[in-house]
């Protein structure tokens, strides 16, 4: 295996993989799609990832097109043998989300009512909810998905044009028993 990463992204992670591996000098693959800003893609490319496009339906961001991304990188690690970052599966985010919603307790004094995140992987959500409900149970924690395909309240899959939400399905790190609403 060489040094090179990859991973499915429509934004805030593939900008931030960039970030990092640039300045390692780590080749970067990312797959995207048209359903994501112009700005972000090439805001990815700046720092020398290498993109994939993956087509949408009409810039809409559903089920199909978050599988079909998936497949993309998964073949991209087969043939490269480069470290896949797999988002949706990798729960050594948990750790970092932890810590943010411990920051978000210090910086308010711990004078938190609620906390409302829309919801991706289901990493900053769940970890973020988890840390406040340690310190507090009270803490009324709010999962945001879009109404076009809210899954994870039970309706059905669909199309919308939310970036970095929504994946179509219930994604392999939601845990409802850290969120108290669904909205």
């Amino acid at each position: 295996t060489g040094r090179g990463v990859v991973e499915y992204a429509g934004g805030s992670t593939g900008v931030s993989l960039a970030m990092v591996c640039a300045p390692k000098g780590y080749e970067l693959s990312l797959v995207s799609s048209d359903a994501f800003s112009i700005e972000k893609r090439s805001q990815m490319e700046a720092f020398g990832a290498e993109l994939t496009l993956v087509p949408s339906a009409d810039g809409r961001m559903d089920e199909s097109l978050t599988r079909a991304m998936i497949d993309a990188a998964r073949r991209i690690q087969e043939r490269t043998g480069a470290f896949w970052t797999d988002q949706l599966n990798n729960a050594e985010q948990l750790p970092a989300d932890h810590r943010m919603g411990e920051e978000i307790w210090a910086q308010t004094r711990g004078r938190v009512d609620a906390f409302v995140h829309s919801n991706g992987t289901a990493a900053s959500s769940r970890g973020v909810s988890e840390a406040l409900h340690r310190r507090a149970p009270e803490i009324h924690c709010v999962a945001v998905e879009p109404s076009e395909s809210a899954v994870l309240s039970g309706g059905a899959s669909g199309a919308h044009k939310i970036e970095g939400v929504g994946a179509g399905f219930v994604v392999p790190l939601w845990d409802p028993s850290a969120i108290d609403e669904i909205a």
